[in-house]
């Protein structure tokens, strides 16, 4: 009898990681990176720098860069640069950190 219920314990603990590592395997990989993570990508020439982004952002939106962020969207790198036009609307853009094409603006 104890060993019957030892087994029910540790098929319930086997299936709960089970599931655990079930959803990590599925789950997103969605990171916001540091401006290290960021340098260094961008020496290893898989990111471009953050100033031709800005550039590239002022052909859609003219106005104050108010946040610019690397971000990690498995398996791209985006930058999401937050711009404030003469309207005082915000604007969210993200760029394609490894080619600069403009994914979408918001």
């Amino acid at each position: 009898m104890a060993i019957d219920r030892l087994g029910a314990r540790l098929g319930a603990a086997f299936a709960g990681l089970t599931l655990i590592a079930l959803t990590w395997s599925i789950a997103p990989a969605r990171a916001e990176l540091d401006q290290n993570d960021a340098l260094d990508l961008t020496e290893q020439g898989k990111i471009l720098p953050l100033e031709e982004i800005i550039a590239q952002a002022r052909h859609f939106h003219e106005g104050k860069l108010i946040e610019a962020m690397l971000e990690y969207h498995a398996p791209h790198y985006v930058y999401r640069l937050e711009i404030l036009d003469e309207h005082g609307q915000v604007w969210d853009v993200l760029f394609d950190a490894a080619s600069g094409e403009r994914i979408t603006t918001e």
